[in-house]
């Protein structure tokens, strides 16, 4: 006698993808021949439904992550070249902290983060007058001025400060950048040329005294010959001659000071001396002019 008995669930054949033709496992059904840990991955990896889903995932966690790192690298150069700036850059709230600054403000001045700018720049405990970051937050735009700043070394630095606002998306100013580049050396050449152009001008005055004592001398010279004056003739003459020794003097100086030496400073020299010597040396052209001079030595 023949006994029916029901198929086995767990038996059954299993369903075929219409479209892939790849087995579907549902459940705990699982193609014939493979173990049931494997059989999911087995359907994945041969083209189930849920492969295209995962492979979409994996595409763009990948996207993600390139992002994020282009964006790291994009912030490690900027502070890169924020740091290797050779200005002094500080990022300034409105109280006037330093919320940010780069690393040739910090070799300078140290870290002086959340420190007031007055303080850390110039030892001060109020804002500084015409101070250019305080007009940069009242009317946002650019400001300049020139200041004189100490480091923490104690030495003093001149440097010309610009100020500029840091607006955030709604284009409200949250911050003021102010850069300041240390123009010491350039103040000291400028000073330098000013002592050169000052120096020039002296010489060429007293070039000129010395030719005004030469017109002088000739001047007498002339009349005495005109008027057979041999004291005279004799006076001017000497005149002529000091003021001739004096101008081989001065270009000599100049020859002399055209090469770096050590000053050799002479002993003796009298002012009155001096002082006699143009009073001399104008006395003839004041006479000439009806101008009178008078010379008083103490």
């Amino acid at each position: 006698a023949h006994v029916f008995r029901p198929p086995d669930p767990s038996h059954r054949a299993p369903q075929v993808d219409p479209v892939t033709g790849h087995g579907l496992v549902l459940g705990d059904q699982h193609p014939r021949g493979l173990a049931r840990g494997d059989a999911h991955v087995a359907g994945v990896a041969q083209g189930s439904v849920g492969a295209p889903k995962h492979r979409h995932v994996v595409g763009a966690v990948g996207k993600e992550a390139r992002r994020r790192g282009q964006l790291d690298r994009s912030r490690s150069d900027f502070k890169r070249l924020f740091d290797i700036v050779p200005c002094y850059i500080t990022v300034q709230d409105r109280d006037y902290c330093i919320r940010e600054s780069n690393q040739t403000f910090k070799r300078d001045f140290g870290d002086c983060h959340g420190q007031n700018c007055f303080s850390a720049f110039k030892s001060r405990t109020d804002i500084c007058p015409e101070c250019p970051v305080q007009k940069s937050f009242s009317d946002g735009e650019i400001h300049s001025s020139e200041e004189v700043v100490r480091t923490r070394a104690g030495s003093a630095a001149e440097v010309i400060v610009y100020s500029m606002p840091v607006r955030n998306d709604e284009g409200q100013i949250d911050a003021v950048m102010e850069v300041s580049t240390n123009i010491t050396e350039v103040k000291r050449l400028q000073r330098q040329l000013v002592l050169m152009g000052l120096a020039v001008a002296g010489m060429a005055h007293r070039t000129k005294n010395i030719l005004m004592g030469l017109e002088g001398g000739i001047f007498v010279v002339n009349e005495g010959f005109a008027t057979n004056d041999n004291a005279a003739v004799e006076e001017g003459w000497k005149m002529v001659d000091r003021n001739v020794r004096r101008i081989s003097r001065v270009v000599k100086d100049l020859l002399l000071c055209a090469k770096k030496r050590e000053p050799e400073l002479e002993e003796g020299v009298s002012p009155a001396e001096i002082a006699r010597e143009v009073y001399e040396l104008f006395e003839e052209r004041t006479v000439s002019e009806s101008v009178e001079v008078d010379l008083e030595l103490a």
